[in-house]
């Protein structure tokens, strides 16, 4: 089996003398592929104790930790907070990790996931240099229905046109069955908003339509639809990028942009009508 030297660093922030402090904490380790990067997290933490300064008494098996590549681009920083916001399935697809219900601080990743990732340009960074945080002062996030972001994501990028009033599917883009599927593929995999869509492709500079399919785990046609949707254009050997120079480029990239915010709105309507909705059941 293959093993890897790696370092593993804690970076504990404390509250001393009128403001926060972070302390590191490093260790150098041998790993195997299939090491759970959240099991090394936790071990890590726990050997840090009485050695740096620390919030925590001690590691609970239900504790939120951030893990990310040391070095990581700061978009990555800005898009992902919590950590690696994706984790990817063995056929390629990728797994997007919930930000609001801080999924990225729960889940558990092997080391083979994370070279994965990163050799596939979704993380950035040095994936011999493993960075770990305890965040605290977490919300409660509330549930959503991701079945009614999914139907406007989709609603936005073309799937459906209006005949009469009523909202159909466009049988050249995709069919009914294959519309349910994709509901259900993107549920289990995390994917309900265009920011999400946007920010995975931001990753790579280039793609391939194949790539696209494989990484959303979406029919040919409907990665193309995305592709065209967000500005991108096709280029030598089937090759998308994204052209800023282009003004028809740009007016499609606002136009998802926009649509964006009015998604964010969308999903705080939800977040409050979730809470709401439990605080009536808890008042009954």
């Amino acid at each position: 089996m293959t093993r890897y030297r790696i370092k593993v660093t804690y970076l504990s922030t404390v509250f001393e003398r009128g403001e926060y402090r972070c302390y590191k904490y490093t260790v150098r380790i041998t790993v195997g592929p299939e090491y759970s990067m959240r099991r090394i997290a936790s071990e890590v933490i726990k050997s840090s104790f009485g050695k740096i300064p620390n919030w925590l008494e001690k590691v609970n098996d239900d504790q939120p930790i951030s893990i990310y590549l040391d070095g990581r681009s700061a978009e990555e920083k800005r898009s992902m907070p919590y950590g690696i916001g994706y984790d990817l399935r063995d056929n390629g697809n990728v797994i997007f990790l919930n930000e609001r219900q801080y999924e990225p601080l729960s889940h558990d990743w092997t080391y083979r996931k994370i070279l994965e990732l990163n050799k596939a340009g979704y993380i950035s960074g040095d994936v011999k240099h493993i960075i770990v945080e305890t965040p605290r002062g977490l919300g409660g996030p509330g549930d959503i229905d991701l079945s009614i972001l999914i139907a406007d994501m989709l609603a936005f990028i073309g799937v459906f046109s209006t005949v009469e009033g009523v909202m159909q599917l466009k049988d050249r883009l995709i069919s009914a069955i294959t519309y349910r599927k994709m509901v259900k593929s993107f549920k289990t995999n995390g994917l309900y908003s265009l920011k999400q869509i946007r920010l995975l492709l931001d990753t790579n500079k280039t793609w391939k339509t194949q790539k696209v399919m494989r990484a959303l785990s979406v029919k040919r046609n409907m990665a193309v639809a995305i592709l065209e949707k967000l500005g991108y254009s096709r280029g030598d050997r089937g090759v998308w990028r994204f052209d800023d120079t282009l003004a028809e480029s740009l007016k499609l990239r606002e136009k998802w942009l926009e649509q964006e915010q009015n998604e964010e709105e969308r999903i705080s309507e939800l977040i409050m009508k979730s809470f709401e909705e439990v605080v009536l059941g808890q008042s009954r």
